[in-house]
């Protein structure tokens, strides 16, 4: 059972406990989405650019095939997924 504990902003914490690794990518990805403020297939480019530095910094890419899943879960092809993480860590130089 693995454990993710966030923050909202908000000064408020919550934990999210998963079965396996795959589990967590999925809450991470959708917990991104919600923090744009949009439906996933309302998105536009500077909110999936959003999406995928919120990922970077929680270490999602640190696990092995995360692009590809990334991708698939935003409906852009892995190239895109690692454009957006370069012009993501650009924006926070």
């Amino acid at each position: 059972m693995m454990k993710l504990t966030n923050s909202d902003g908000k000064g408020s914490t919550g934990e999210v406990f998963t079965g396996n690794i795959d589990e967590l990518l999925e809450v991470l990805m959708k917990e991104a989405v919600e923090n744009t403020g949009h439906a996933l297939d309302e998105l536009d480019k500077d909110d999936k650019v959003a999406v995928v530095r919120y990922l970077d910094n929680k270490g999602v890419f640190l696990i092995k095939k995360s692009a590809e899943r990334v991708a698939d879960f935003l409906g852009i092809s892995r190239f895109t997924v690692y454009n957006y993480l370069n012009e993501a860590q650009e924006e926070a130089k």
